[in-house]
């Protein structure tokens, strides 16, 4: 496992150092700073190109000046405790690196950690989850208490600053799961959008919830701004939400080793050779007229599919709006068809009426032609909870939801967000069987960057 193999060289050379100082700058050291593994490594989800994410988390103030000897250099300088305490800083960045480490280092305190984190997405959704390496581990308590504090008091400005910063990222990567050449990282529906899902999450409901077992090495374990409260959570991820993405990790989190592994190096692009390759090495062959690596690209986008549908969701939560919409739809809006509200900022089912829409295809397919009549969006947390009861059950197509479908067509209105809809609940392959071959085909060529 390359995290016990980083942990223990981590340790190594910081032990290494220290031996180098002298007795009383070695307590002291010891005393004042912790190493902490943030982020991915934190969690023990190293692949083999992976950064290693540290931190040395200090109380710089309380170090004393004076002569100490530089671990570098071995001679004996009369220097102050920030002085003395960067030598060992950058000291540890070096031996890393000699070591063939890919290293991402901070130096800060508490105080400067939580300040950057209200300040910047990265390094406030990095700190969510830390591992001591060494150093006493009251900081990282103290550390993880104020970011918690911090999002419970600005959960939506927090939220908002994690959506903007995933979103420019995907304007780089790939703004759609469908792409023939994904990042299995940082396209839409990668990895990146699974932790975005838990970190919103976090934000909804005070809990960061595990998507399975960590695979730490024996005997550690994370410091965590989970409350771990026993609540029953109507916010955030659903249990069942837990179980998809927690199976979607493990896919994407294997097949992202297998890349770096051929690579070399930390690649995250799954090309077109690579796609041929595993789908060959994973038993995926010709059938139905299909190649085995377009059965292999199907798989694929059908785990980022359910990845980008569930943060899609949370994101609608995120960005506000949602009680104010949901308020003046139910207060102000129009009753139609006995189950729904259509309102001036969305369309929602009547409450109690979820069962009755979610076990009939034509109401379904009404309430996504109500969406496009008026061009107003479906009330979010009615869309997934309408999402998640369709996973466990698809309603049977009637000849009324044949006809309700069709005539979608014949509607002066917007038709492209009421078939991505349909989509979405993987409706549309049933009302239109022949659209099943083409769900997340690739176009196996150089002219194209999208599936069919």
């Amino acid at each position: 496992m390359r995290t016990k193999a980083v942990d223990r060289s981590v340790r190594e050379i910081w032990d290494a150092i220290l031996e180098e100082l002298p007795e009383s700058d070695r307590l002291e050291v010891g005393k004042r700073v912790t190493v902490v593994a943030h982020g991915g490594y934190a969690r023990g989800e190293m692949t083999p190109g992976s950064d290693v994410d540290l931190m040395l988390l200090h109380d710089k103030n309380a170090m004393p000046e004076g002569p100490v000897r530089s671990p570098s250099t071995g001679s004996p300088e009369t220097v102050g405790s920030s002085d003395a305490f960067a030598g060992v800083a950058s000291q540890l960045l070096r031996d890393l690196f000699d070591a063939g480490l890919e290293v991402g280092q901070s130096v800060r305190t508490v105080a400067e950690a939580t300040q950057l984190a209200a300040e910047d997405a990265t390094i406030f959704s990095s700190l969510l989850e830390l591992r001591v390496l060494a150093g006493d581990a009251a900081r990282c308590h103290k550390l993880v208490a104020r970011l918690r504090a911090m999002a419970q008091r600005s959960r939506r400005k927090m939220a908002r600053m994690l959506v903007a910063a995933r979103r420019e990222e995907a304007k780089k990567y790939g703004e759609t799961v469908y792409l023939l050449q994904p990042n299995v990282k940082r396209s839409v529906g990668g990895i990146r959008d699974i932790q975005l899902a838990r970190w919103l999450s976090f934000l909804e409901s005070d809990r960061l919830l595990p998507l399975g077992p960590l695979p730490l090495p024996d005997g550690e374990s994370v410091i965590s701004v989970d409350g771990r409260r026993v609540i029953k959570r109507t916010r955030g991820l659903s249990d069942a939400d837990v179980d998809v993405l927690g199976q979607c990790l493990v896919f994407l989190r294997d097949l992202r080793v297998e890349l770096h592994i051929q690579a070399g190096r930390g690649s995250d692009e799954l090309t077109r050779d690579e796609q041929v390759r595993i789908a060959d090495k994973r038993g995926f062959y010709a059938d139905a007229g299909m190649l085995g690596v377009e059965h292999f690209m199907q798989v694929y986008f059908g785990y980022t599919r359910e990845v980008a549908q569930v943060t899609r969701g949370l994101i609608q939560q995120a960005e506000g709006g949602r009680r104010l919409r949901s308020w003046m739809t139910g207060l102000f809006g129009n009753r139609v068809d006995g189950c729904f509200v259509v309102g001036q900022m969305a369309v929602a089912i009547v409450p109690n009426s979820l069962d009755a829409v979610a076990s009939d295809m034509e109401r379904i397919v009404r309430l996504v032609e109500l969406s496009m009549l008026y061009e107003v969006p479906i009330e979010p947390t009615n869309w997934t909870a309408l999402r998640q009861a369709l996973a466990r059950f698809s309603p049977p197509v009637t000849e009324e939801a044949r006809q309700r479908f069709i005539s979608l067509f014949s509607v002066v209105a917007p038709l492209g967000p009421a078939l991505r809809r349909l989509h979405e609940l993987r409706l549309l392959e049933q009302l239109l069987p022949a659209f099943a071959h083409a769900r997340g085909l690739l176009q196996f060529n150089n002219f194209h960057k999208y599936t069919v």
